[in-house]
Formats: structure tokens, sequence, C-alpha cells
């Protein structure tokens, strides 16, 4: 289980959740399965409308990780509600387009995974975000 004091100033330890927002649902799938088998709780969205109502559901989000080009509402839509409504979450992006990345890092994600990115790749990001 991996934890995280995300609680104001108090020392409570949570088990850190992260919202998954991938349209595919096998990439999502995977995803999922390994960042759970590392100790985190995982949430998953399909697209970013799906994700704004996982963020209602649950009171705590420790991390987004959100592909780019999704149907109904895509990962940059995504990031600039996210900035404006839940500033300090931090956002990782995954996208095989580095136009894309560049677009999200400027609006506010802080780490990016180009796809397609290898199991290690992605346990070694988040942990990174989960430290840092």
């Amino acid at each position: 289980m991996v934890l995280c004091c995300r609680i104001g100033q108090q020392a409570l330890k949570l088990m850190c959740r992260i919202l998954v927002v991938e349209d595919n649902e096998g990439l999502r799938d995977l995803i999922r399965t390994l960042l759970s088998h590392q100790g985190y709780e995982v949430v998953e969205a399909a697209n970013g409308v799906e994700a704004m109502m996982q963020l209602k559901i649950h009171e705590r989000v420790d991390l987004v990780l959100s592909d780019i080009h999704m149907p109904d509402m895509d990962g940059i839509r995504l990031i600039e509600f996210l900035r404006l409504n839940y500033p300090t979450i931090p956002i990782v992006i995954a996208s095989a387009y580095i136009y894309q990345i560049q677009d999200a890092l400027k609006r506010g994600a802080i780490y990016h995974l180009i796809k397609p990115f290898s199991n290690q790749q992605l346990v070694d990001t988040i942990r990174s975000v989960m430290v840092g």
C-alpha cells in the first residue's frame, strides 16, 4: 500500500488514489492492474466527462493520469477544468504526440509519458510525482 499525507497539516496517512482517464479500455485495465499491484487505489474514467463525475464522487484524488485524445471531453479540456477547480492535484499526461504533450504541459500538466510507455516508465513516473 502506498500512503499519502495530503490532508492539510494533519498527519493522516491514506492510500494514494489515482484517477486514470483513458478511452482505450484495454490500456486503462492494464494501467489499473499495474498501479493496483504497486499499492495505489485506482479510480477510472473513459474521458474527461467521466473524470469530472469521478472527482465529484471521490472527495480526494491524489493524482490524475490522463490521455489527451478522447471522445466527449479531451485531456486538454480536462487539464483546464482541473487547474480551475482542483489546482493542487498533480496531472500526468500520456500521448504519442509531442505537440499535444507540449500543449498539455503549458496548460498545467506537470509530467508526461510518451505512448507507448513501459510498465516501469509508468511506475517510475507515478512514484516521482507522489514523492516529489
